[in-house]
C-alpha cells in the first residue's frame, strides 16, 4: 500500500491513545501499509511517555500546543503536500477542527476515543467531511447513531487490541505477602478520579486487608495526590513510579495481582486490556463505555459503581482473601482478550480492512 496514512497527536504524553497509535501504526506497517505519526514532541505540562525510536514519527517544531492556529496551518500544509493521503486525528479533538478545510484528496478517518461530550460534538461537526468514523466501543457507536442515524453507513466499531501471551504467568500465593495492585495511567482527577484511591486504601487498612498499589504515570494532579496519599506513601502501601514504555508496564503487570481503575468515564481503557491479557484481575468503575463490553462482573473482573469506595475496598478484600477466586478470574480475564477479539492482531486486521476500503474508494 503506497497511500500514506498520518495519525496525529499534539504531544507524546502519558495517554492510552498514544499507546494505541504506536500499536496500530506498527501493526499496519507490518501489513504493508505506509503509516506515520505526526507530533510535536513531548508535552510541556506533563512528563512525556518514552517512545520507541523505531516508530515512524514526523516531528514538527515548535510544539503545536504553544500556538494552535500555527499548528493547524502547519499540519494542513503538510497534508496538502502529501495528497492523496489519509488523515487520522489521533488525540482527542485537538486537530479535528481544521479537518473541514482539507482538500477532498485527503480522506478523513475520525476516531472517537472516549465517551465524552466533546467527541460526540466532534462527530456531529465533522460528519459531512469524514470518509469513515470509528468508535472504540459499541456504547459510543450506539450513542453516535442516537444523535446521527444517517451515520450508520460510514460508522465502524473497532475496539482496541493489545499484545496477549498464550498463557498467564502464575503468581505466588498471597500467604506471606500483600495483594499487589497496580494503576498505570495519568495522575489526574478529571476522568480518572485519582483522589478516590487514598480513601479506598484507608478502608482497606481499617479492614485489616494487606494490599499495596503501584501507580505508574504522571499528571497535573500528581503533587496534590502525593499530599492526599502521604500516609500510604510513608508506609509503602502506595508507591509512584514515573511513566515508562508500554513493554515495561506489561512486565510490571505480570508481577501484580489486580488492576485498579476508579475512572468516571472512558472509551475502552487500553490499560484494562493490558492488565487482563497478563492475568491481572480488574477492579474497575462500572462506566457506560468499554468496561461492560469486556468485564463480566464476578467472572473476569469486578465492576464497581463510580465513586463506590466501600465496594472497591470490599472487592479488593475478596481478591486478597480468596486465592482460588483470584486464580479463576485471572484466567478468565486473559481468555477474554485472547479469544474474544481484543488482541493486537485483531485490532490491526480490522484497521487494515478499513483502510483498504478507504483506499479502494479512490481507485
Amino acid at each position: 500500500m503506497t497511500t500514506p496514512i498520518f495519525f496525529s497527536t499534539p504531544h507524546w504524553g502519558v495517554s492510552g491513545v498514544n499507546i494505541f497509535l504506536a500499536n496500530v501504526v506498527t501493526g499496519l506497517n507490518e501489513r504493508g501499509f505506509n503509516a506515520h505519526i505526526l507530533t510535536s514532541g513531548s508535552p510541556g505540562l506533563e512528563q512525556g511517555m518514552p517512545r520507541d525510536d523505531r516508530l515512524p514519527v514526523i516531528e514538527f517544531k515548535p510544539r503545536w500546543y504553544h500556538n494552535q492556529i500555527q499548528a493547524w496551518q502547519q499540519i494542513a500544509t503538510f497534508l496538502c503536500n502529501q495528497q492523496p493521503c489519509i488523515f487520522v486525528p489521533g488525540f482527542d479533538w485537538f486537530f479535528t477542527w481544521m479537518s473541514a478545510s482539507l482538500p477532498a484528496e485527503v480522506d478523513l478517518v475520525s476516531i472517537l476515543h472516549s465517551d465524552e461530550p466533546i467527541y460526540y460534538d466532534m462527530a456531529r461537526r465533522l460528519h459531512p467531511f469524514t470518509t469513515r468514523t470509528v468508535t472504540v466501543s459499541d456504547a459510543i457507536a450506539q450513542q453516535v447513531l442516537v444523535e446521527q442515524p444517517d451515520a450508520a453507513a460510514r460508522l465502524s466499531s473497532i475496539p482496541y487490541g493489545v499484545p496477549c501471551p498464550d498463557t498467564v504467568k502464575p503468581r505466588l500465593p498471597v500467604t506471606d505477602r500483600p495483594l499487589r495492585l497496580i494503576y498505570p495511567g495519568r495522575i489526574v482527577q478529571y476522568q480518572k478520579r485519582i483522589f478516590d484511591i487514598p480513601p479506598i486504601f484507608d478502608r482497606l487498612a481499617a479492614r485489616g486487608v494487606a494490599a499495596t498499589l503501584t501507580v505508574v504515570g504522571s499528571g497535573s494532579d500528581e503533587a496534590a495526590f502525593r499530599v492526599a496519599a502521604q500516609s500510604h506513601l510513608d508506609q509503602g502501601t502506595i508507591t509512584i513510579r514515573p511513566p515508562m514504555r508500554n513493554t515495561e508496564v506489561r512486565q510490571l503487570l505480570r508481577e501484580h495481582d489486580g488492576f485498579l481503575l476508579p475512572s468516571e468515564f472512558e472509551g475502552l481503557p487500553i490499560a484494562l486490556l493490558d492488565a487482563m491479557s497478563e492475568g491481572c484481575v480488574p477492579v474497575v468503575s462500572d462506566i457506560r463505555s468499554g468496561v461492560p463490553q469486556v468485564i463480566r462482573d464476578g467472572e473476569n473482573g469486578f465492576r464497581v459503581p463510580i465513586g463506590g469506595l466501600d465496594m472497591f475496598a470490599h472487592r479488593i478484600e475478596q481478591l486478597a482473601n480468596d486465592l482460588t477466586l483470584r486464580h479463576t478470574m485471572a484466567h478468565q480475564a486473559h481468555h477474554t482478550v485472547l479469544h474474544e477479539g481484543y488482541t493486537l492482531d485483531d485490532m490491526c486486521d480490522r484497521y487494515a480492512a478499513l483502510f483498504e476500503e478507504v483506499i479502494a474508494l479512490r481507485a
